[in-house]
């Protein structure tokens, strides 16, 4: 026999066969005279929203968004880059992390 559990916080049916989300991201650059411009590509699995961090203060709600960074005067400078991936019916979340470095 088949049961359905229910979410505990409002008693909406859990689905068995959506999976945790698995958040992962690539991205590439484009360098510009002052700054360089990051494309991150989004390859999280099971997920509905996503939610960006780019490791500036600065975040973003988009699937694949793009992001800009100033060219650091002298030494490079790393940002931690974090995505989290939302699965909004079950309600359950997964975050990755990646540093990315930007130079002079």
């Amino acid at each position: 026999m088949f049961s359905m559990a229910c979410n505990k916080d409002n008693n909406t049916p859990i689905d068995p066969n959506i999976f945790t989300p698995m958040a992962s991201f690539t991205y590439s650059e484009t360098i510009g005279v002052n700054s360089v411009t990051i494309t991150f590509t989004n390859t999280t699995q099971n997920a509905h929203t996503y939610s960006w961090d780019f490791g500036d203060y600065n975040t973003s709600t988009e699937k694949n968004p793009t992001h800009t960074y100033p060219k650091p005067a002298s030494k490079p400078k790393l940002y931690n880059v974090a995505l989290t991936a939302y699965d909004t019916v079950n309600k359950t979340k997964n975050t990755r992390s990646k540093a990315i470095e930007i130079k002079p």
